[in-house]
């Protein structure tokens, strides 16, 4: 008797898969550490091509910069996703599908008309592929952006 659920029923894949896809090249250990703070590392680099994406001019993206550090640091909430600290707690795959998302949603608005609109709907699936919740944020965002 098989008892217990599957793995990744109730979780996504990306990050884990990442992680061990790099214990290949290096220790599982250190390949995990590193997946578990790949989007918080991903995600100020993701707002800048976003507001680079959306050819914002440069003194807008930077006033973006405060507002984002308030939200890594945040203690308000610790396991909700998103900060530093619920990345920490286990959710981390909520921040790589954020970080994913920004890119998404920038390089849909940039390459629409393009021939590189291939690379809007990778990232979206990879969105997908690491949390559902940023996903339905982001396809909020498409329907509201592409209007």
């Amino acid at each position: 008797m098989v008892r217990g659920f599957p793995l990744f029923t109730y979780y996504f894949v990306l990050p884990d898969a990442l992680a061990t896809f790099g214990s290949y090249v290096i220790g599982f250990a250190v390949a995990f550490k590193l997946a578990t703070v790949l989007g918080s590392v991903l995600m100020p680099i993701t707002a800048y091509a976003l507001g680079r994406l959306f050819r914002a001019p440069v003194p807008s993206r930077s006033p973006s910069r405060w507002p984002r550090c308030h939200f890594f640091l945040t203690n308000a909430f610790t396991i909700d996703g998103g900060n530093l600290f619920s990345s920490m707690a286990g959710e981390y795959a909520f921040s790589l599908s954020l970080a994913l998302a920004l890119l998404t949603i920038g390089s849909l608005r940039a390459y629409a008309h393009r021939a590189r609109f291939w690379l809007a709907a990778l990232s979206l699936s990879a969105t997908l592929a690491a949390h559902v919740l940023p996903w339905l944020f982001t396809l909020g965002a498409i329907a509201v952006v592409s209007r």
